[in-house]
Protein backbone atom coordinates (compact mmCIF):
# COMPACT_ATOMS: atom_id res chain seq x y z
CA UNK A 1 0.00 0.00 0.00
CA UNK A 2 1.08 3.22 -0.44
CA UNK A 3 0.52 6.30 1.92
CA UNK A 4 1.56 10.03 2.20
CA UNK A 5 2.30 11.89 4.94
CA UNK A 6 4.34 15.20 5.74
CA UNK A 7 7.70 15.34 6.68
CA UNK A 8 8.52 19.09 7.52
CA UNK A 9 6.54 20.78 4.92
CA UNK A 10 6.91 18.32 2.13
CA UNK A 11 4.43 15.56 1.20
CA UNK A 12 6.50 12.29 1.02
CA UNK A 13 4.75 9.22 -0.82
CA UNK A 14 5.94 5.75 0.96
CA UNK A 15 5.80 1.75 -0.03
CA UNK A 16 5.05 0.06 3.30
CA UNK A 17 3.08 -3.57 3.42
CA UNK A 18 -0.47 -3.71 3.35
CA UNK A 19 -0.57 -5.74 7.01
CA UNK A 20 1.25 -2.09 8.24
CA UNK A 21 -1.19 -0.27 10.98
CA UNK A 22 -0.51 3.34 10.37
CA UNK A 23 -1.12 6.00 13.18
CA UNK A 24 -1.67 9.57 12.39
CA UNK A 25 -1.08 12.34 15.60
CA UNK A 26 -3.77 14.99 15.04
CA UNK A 27 -2.45 18.04 16.99
CA UNK A 28 -5.06 21.90 17.15
CA UNK A 29 -3.87 24.85 16.05
CA UNK A 30 -1.98 26.76 18.43
CA UNK A 31 -3.85 29.85 19.18
CA UNK A 32 -0.98 32.28 18.60
CA UNK A 33 1.67 32.67 16.40
CA UNK A 34 5.72 31.32 17.12
CA UNK A 35 6.23 35.26 17.85
CA UNK A 36 3.57 36.07 20.38
CA UNK A 37 3.81 32.30 21.87
CA UNK A 38 8.01 33.32 22.48
CA UNK A 39 6.84 36.76 23.09
CA UNK A 40 5.03 35.90 25.97
CA UNK A 41 7.39 33.33 27.29
CA UNK A 42 9.90 35.90 27.46
CA UNK A 43 7.86 38.89 29.41
CA UNK A 44 5.97 36.37 31.63
CA UNK A 45 8.53 33.18 32.46
CA UNK A 46 8.11 30.32 34.74
CA UNK A 47 10.66 30.82 37.48
CA UNK A 48 12.36 33.78 37.57
CA UNK A 49 11.25 37.71 37.01
CA UNK A 50 10.41 38.82 33.51
CA UNK A 51 13.57 39.87 31.28
CA UNK A 52 12.67 43.54 31.69
CA UNK A 53 12.77 43.15 35.10
CA UNK A 54 16.00 41.63 35.29
CA UNK A 55 17.31 44.94 33.11
CA UNK A 56 15.77 47.25 35.73
CA UNK A 57 19.60 47.61 37.79
CA UNK A 58 21.66 46.92 35.43
CA UNK A 59 23.89 49.74 33.65
CA UNK A 60 23.48 51.10 30.25
CA UNK A 61 25.06 48.67 27.49
CA UNK A 62 25.00 46.03 25.03
CA UNK A 63 22.73 43.08 25.42
CA UNK A 64 24.08 39.72 24.22
CA UNK A 65 21.07 37.21 23.42
CA UNK A 66 22.29 33.33 23.22
CA UNK A 67 19.61 30.85 21.29
CA UNK A 68 19.56 27.22 22.94
CA UNK A 69 18.78 25.79 20.00
CA UNK A 70 17.85 25.56 16.27
CA UNK A 71 14.13 25.50 16.60
CA UNK A 72 14.87 28.58 18.78
CA UNK A 73 16.79 30.25 15.96
CA UNK A 74 14.18 29.85 13.59
CA UNK A 75 11.45 31.40 16.18
CA UNK A 76 13.81 34.38 16.81
CA UNK A 77 14.16 35.22 13.40
CA UNK A 78 10.01 35.48 12.65
CA UNK A 79 10.07 38.23 15.96
CA UNK A 80 12.87 40.13 14.25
Amino acid sequence: MNIKFLCNREEIDVRVPDSSIIYESDFPKPEKSDAETTLDAINNPIGCANFLELLKNKKEGKVVSSLKTVVTAFVYYKIL
